[in-house]
């Protein structure tokens, strides 16, 4: 009878035990599968530094080839140039030269502070065979947004803006607003997420848009948004997953042991 009155005053605890270290276990997984995903995106970078960039016109070509076989695939008729989204058919991170001319159509800037500072991501478009494209031209501080608004707005003929020729592009893929995103400024064309909305001009262009960065020792640009070099980027992004997942399996491990004390303890008071 005390056995049995031991093992059912463990019932409870044993259940929340067993939830709280599966939970524990799983973040610890999940932080382990961050740190593999991380790593990945770290050495796709550093190999963007030397990797021979693609020409933007066969990019888009075969994006586009690529985003109506999907559409085929799926059985949906497709008569527009873009079909599937873009970021499901396109490889993150690819390096493209992409020739343009700036475009007079208002940048649209995205909320993205770096060190404390007041900065923002400046998507500028420009002219291409694809036609309008926005390219997000790098950071730009608060102080600077209207000039570079006005310079790209007229055509590109200020300094603030300079037609940057040739840009070495990255590939890149965002997750457009979530649920949690603020809501966008129209008359600043401020926005919170990446990329913009507007960008490729549609709902179903997927949340595809086009980096300017800097390869080796190139240096930035006298005025305007200054793009990121490619070391910049890995800097920016530290990978310390797996002190995460040692941490979770740690307190995983802490609970196991507690309850074990526990049990132990109770069992022996009512033997």
């Amino acid at each position: 009878m005390p056995a049995r009155s031991a093992s059912t005053g463990l019932l409870w605890p044993t259940i929340l035990a067993i939830v709280g270290f599966s939970v524990l276990v799983g973040l610890g997984l999940w932080q382990w599968d961050r740190m593999q995903w991380k790593a990945d995106v770290l050495d796709r970078l550093a190999a963007a530094e030397t990797v021979p960039p693609k020409d933007f016109s066969a990019w888009f070509d075969q994006l586009t080839r690529d985003a109506r076989a999907v559409a085929k695939r799926e059985g949906r008729d497709c008569a527009d140039a873009i079909c599937a989204p873009l970021d499901l058919v396109s490889e993150e991170f690819d390096v493209v030269r992409l020739s343009a001319r700036p475009a007079e159509k208002k940048p649209a800037f995205v909320y993205a502070p770096v060190g404390g500072r007041q900065t923002y991501r400046a998507f500028a478009y420009f002219k291409t065979d694809a036609g309008p494209l926005q390219v997000d031209r790098g950071l730009i501080e608060e102080a600077e947004l209207d000039a570079f608004r006005d310079a790209a707005s007229a055509g590109g003929d200020s300094a603030a803006v300079q037609d940057p020729g040739d840009m070495i592009v990255l590939v890149r893929h965002g997750p457009g607003p979530q649920f949690y995103t603020p809501p966008p400024d129209p008359e600043r064309a401020i926005w919170y997420s990446v990329p913009p909305r507007q960008l490729n001009g549609s709902d179903n262009s997927g949340a595809l848009w086009l980096q300017q960065v800097r390869r080796g020792a190139a240096p930035p640009p006298a005025n305007g948004p200054v793009p990121p070099t490619l070391a910049e980027m890995r800097e920016r992004i530290p990978n310390r997953h797996f002190e995460y997942a040692l941490t979770w399996w740690g307190l995983a491990a802490g609970l196991a042991l507690v309850y074990l004390v526990f049990a132990a303890t109770r069992l022996s008071s009512r033997a």
